[in-house]
C-alpha cells in the first residue's frame, strides 16, 4: 500500500500491525514509516498526487514509413505467352521461369502513400514444342507506380506493412534463337501495366523483409527480327509475353 501511494491506507496497516504486536522488533522501524506518512499527508493534495498510479506504457517502437525508400528484389519470373518465328508455319516456343531481379526507389510522404520506380530484369530459358533449348530471353522493364499501404493508415506502429501497387512503364523482350526452324533474334518493345502486391515485415525500425508479386502485361507495339524492325512484326507474335515475378524483397527506409 506505501509502494502504491495508498498512504492512509499503509498508515492505519501500520496501526493496526502495532496494536496487536505490540512488542514487535520491528515496531521502531514501522513508527518510522508512519511518521514519514504523516509528513507527506500535511502537505496540501499530498494524498491525491500520491495515489496509485498505473505504469507508464513503453512507446511503441516507430517503423521508418515515411521518406525515401529502397527496394531490392530476387526471385523467379516467368513470360507467360507464347510466339512464332517470322517464317510461316513455324513451330511455337514457350519461355521457362528463372531468375529474376530488381530494386526501386520510391518517395512516402504519407504512411499509407509512396511513388516512385521500379527497374526488373529477367533473364529466361526459351523451349520449343519439343522442350529443346532453343535460346535465352531477356526481359527488361522500368516503371513508374504508386503504392498504397492499409497498414499505413491503421495501425502505424505495426511491423506488417503490406502494400498493392500499380504502374506504368517501358518494357522490353530480346532473345536470340538457334535450332530446329529457328534461327533469328526476336526484340519486343512497348508499354507495360504493372500490378503488384506484397508483404513486408519491419527487422528493425529501419530495415524491412518480405514477398512480392508481380504482374507486368505487355502492350507491345513494335518488334524487331534480322529482317528489321516495325509494328507488323508485332501480328506474328501469337500470345504476347508478359512477365510474372515472385520473389523475396528487401526494403531499406532512409532517415
Amino acid at each position: 500500500q506505501h509502494r502504491l501511494g495508498k498512504l492512509t491506507a499503509a498508515r492505519d496497516t501500520y496501526r493496526r500491525f502495532l496494536e496487536e504486536k505490540p512488542d514487535s522488533k520491528a515496531r521502531p522501524k514501522v513508527e518510522q514509516k508512519i511518521a514519514e506518512i504523516d509528513a507527506v499527508l500535511k502537505k496540501p493534495n499530498a494524498e491525491q498526487e500520491a495515489e496509485e498510479k498505473p505504469p507508464p506504457l513503453a512507446p511503441p517502437v516507430v517503423y521508418k514509413r515515411t521518406g525515401l525508400q529502397l527496394y531490392a528484389d530476387l526471385g523467379f519470373g516467368a513470360l507467360t505467352g507464347s510466339f512464332f518465328d517470322d517464317t510461316a508455319g513455324g513451330n511455337l516456343a514457350y519461355f521457362s521461369a528463372s531468375a529474376a531481379v530488381g530494386f526501386g526507389v520510391q518517395h512516402r510522404p504519407l504512411p499509407y502513400l509512396a511513388y516512385g520506380m521500379r527497374v526488373t530484369w529477367a533473364n529466361l530459358p526459351v523451349t520449343d514444342q519439343w522442350d529443346a533449348n532453343i535460346g535465352t530471353a531477356w526481359f527488361f522493364n522500368i516503371a513508374g507506380q504508386a503504392e498504397f499501404y492499409p497498414f499505413g493508415l491503421l495501425l502505424s506502429w505495426s511491423r506488417l506493412d503490406p502494400y498493392i501497387g500499380l504502374g506504368v512503364g517501358y518494357g522490353q523482350i530480346t532473345a536470340a534463337l538457334t535450332g530446329s526452324g529457328y534461327d533469328y533474334d526476336l526484340g519486343l518493345m512497348g508499354a507495360t501495366l504493372q500490378v503488384s502486391t506484397g508483404l513486408n515485415i519491419f527487422l528493425n525500425q529501419w530495415i524491412s523483409l518480405g514477398l512480392a508479386l508481380r504482374y507486368n502485361h505487355g502492350f507491345w507495339t513494335s518488334a524487331c527480327v534480322r529482317s528489321g524492325c516495325g509494328s507488323s512484326y508485332v501480328d506474328q507474335v501469337r500470345s504476347p509475353p508478359s512477365l510474372f515475378f515472385i520473389g523475396l524483397e528487401g526494403g531499406f527506409h532512409l532517415l
